[in-house]
């Protein structure tokens, strides 16, 4: 691109018109602190590489960082007070930011006039798209000549295709403008977000009203999301999804569980007594055959004919995220139904797509990992929900926090949910389990309280109990109970064993 005498400033009255490299950046620069829905997207798949002018790239880099953390757009008063404390950590005289002119650019960024035909949304973005295709090109050569010694070269050629894919999927692909508050269209974008708002169809109930009055209705039905839950080992992660999942089954909805933790069988043990509210222990007795049969029955046919589930097993760390997703588009064509939730159990088994450095280590794997997941609920447009492992830091204490994610801490700047489950050890035996609510963009953080039936598996908000209610109250006993002929796993499963659809 030649831009040589071309001004920064001014007006472009052309869409045509061939614009600087630097009023690109700012223009890119103007919808990261503008647009939260591009923020959202950009955040994913931004190389800082692409903003070549020294002010705009630290702006930039404050701005997504940001974002991470705390799911908001930066303001000039923020970005300034970072460069401030920034500049009194750097030593070196050359490292620091001329403040005054980034502050310029933040100004001139946000009241940038592309005259009337650049100020459309498609043509702004085209041009964005263009600036930034011509980026990823420019540094993916880079890249491949600096790796031609360490990598083959199909390997490079696979990897760099991946990544112009994901930008284009990610950035581009659909893009959703936000509210556009035109003078001719302002009463009806405003109604349009209104009923966005207040819709209960936007939201998937969890089916604990504890947990949808914090998340002001449930998790959000259209995905670009992520959900994580956290806990010790063996504390219940897989339990908490399963709960969801079959909390979402009873809403009617589909549900797609990828364990690598569990085999298939294993983990539909826990739907089994979750749905026929039979032991999980005496599920292998033909005692309680028939009963199963005709509960399962009975929730599938008649009471949710709508609802599917399907857990499908594969050995830990030998998926990515691309490959979950080939599964899934392999699953919407064979079976003629897309999922409208995914869970994972859990993120520290799922494999990085492609390869990664050598000196990479479980901080930078994680991060990477939750970001491919929350890429996955964009493409497919549905709640992607999983678990993370703790540090012992956070074992058995009201205490755990973001810093306990044993896997990366960074995991938790890309999640839209972050919750930590614990109890004390005064309460393991009463069943009494807590979800502390660390992060959300949904809503409020807090302290959740539910009752754990070690026998059903269930997990039930406290509020919601009646006073005489215990664990384990609501099991079906072997006590009162006669004995029923067997049946195998395939009559239980007629839509195929090999996959655990139910």
């Amino acid at each position: 691109m030649n831009n040589k005498g071309k001004e920064d400033s001014g007006i472009f009255k052309s869409a045509g018109e061939e614009l600087s490299d630097k009023t690109l950046e700012l223009m890119m620069f103007r919808e990261m602190i503008t647009n939260p829905d591009f923020m959202g997207r950009l955040s994913m798949v931004v190389d800082f590489r692409w903003f070549r002018t020294p002010n705009i790239r630290v702006m930039s880099e404050i701005a997504v960082l940001y974002w991470r953390k705390y799911g908001g757009l930066v303001t000039r008063d923020l970005v300034d007070s970072v460069l401030q404390k920034r500049n009194e950590g750097q030593l070196i005289e050359a490292n620091k930011v001329d403040i005054t002119q980034a502050i310029f650019d933040f100004n001139k960024a946000k009241d940038l006039n592309l005259g009337p035909s650049l100020e459309s949304d498609e043509t702004r973005i085209a041009k964005i798209e263009a600036y930034v295709k011509q980026e990823a090109m420019r540094n993916a050569l880079l890249d491949a000549a600096t790796s031609l010694e360490k990598k083959n070269t199909d390997q490079i050629v696979m990897d760099t295709l991946k990544k112009f894919e994901d930008i284009q999927k990610i950035l581009f692909e659909k893009m959703d403008f936000g509210v556009e508050l035109s003078n001719d269209e302002i009463d009806e974008s405003i109604q349009d977000h209104i009923d966005y708002l207040v819709n209960p169809t936007a939201r998937i109930s969890t089916g604990w009203n504890c947990l949808d009055e914090i998340t002001h209705g449930g998790f959000l039905k259209d995905g670009k999301s992520l959900y994580i839950f956290m806990a010790q080992a063996g504390l219940g992660k897989s339990n908490m999804l399963a709960n969801l999942g079959y909390n979402f089954l009873k809403q009617g909805l589909k549900v797609m569980v990828i364990s690598m933790e569990m085999s298939q069988n294993v983990y539909l043990r826990r739907f089994d007594s979750l749905i026929s509210k039979i032991d999980i222990d005496d599920l292998g007795l033909s005692t309680f055959a028939q009963t199963l049969r005709d509960k399962m029955e009975k929730f599938f046919k008649v009471e949710h004919p709508d609802a599917r589930l399907l857990v499908k097993e594969f050995p830990p760390n030998s998926k990515s995220s691309r490959g979950i997703e080939q599964f899934m588009e392999d699953t919407i064509e064979k079976k003629g139904w897309k999922p409208d939730v995914l869970m994972v159990d859990y993120l520290g088994l799922v494999a990085p797509n492609g390869s990664i450095s050598s000196d990479s280590n479980m901080y930078e794997t994680g991060s990477v990992v939750a970001k491919e997941l929350r890429a996955l609920s964009y493409k497919f447009g549905i709640p992607v929900i999983t678990a993370v492992q703790c540090n012992t830091g956070g074992f058995n204490t009201a205490d755990i926090s973001m810093g306990n994610i044993a896997e990366s801490r960074a995991i938790a700047h890309h999640t839209d949910f972050l919750a930590g489950l614990y109890q004390t050890e005064d309460e393991q035996a009463d069943g009494i389990f807590h979800m502390k609510i660390l992060k959300s963009r949904l809503g409020d953080r807090g302290n959740l309280k539910f009752d754990f039936n070690k026998n059903t598996m269930e997990f039930t908000d406290i509020n919601d109990m009646p006073d005489n209610a215990g664990t384990g109250d609501s099991t079906i006993s072997s006590a009162d109970s006669k004995i029923l002929p067997k049946f195998s796993d395939a009559d239980l499963d007629p839509f195929g064993a090999d996959v655990g659809m139910v």
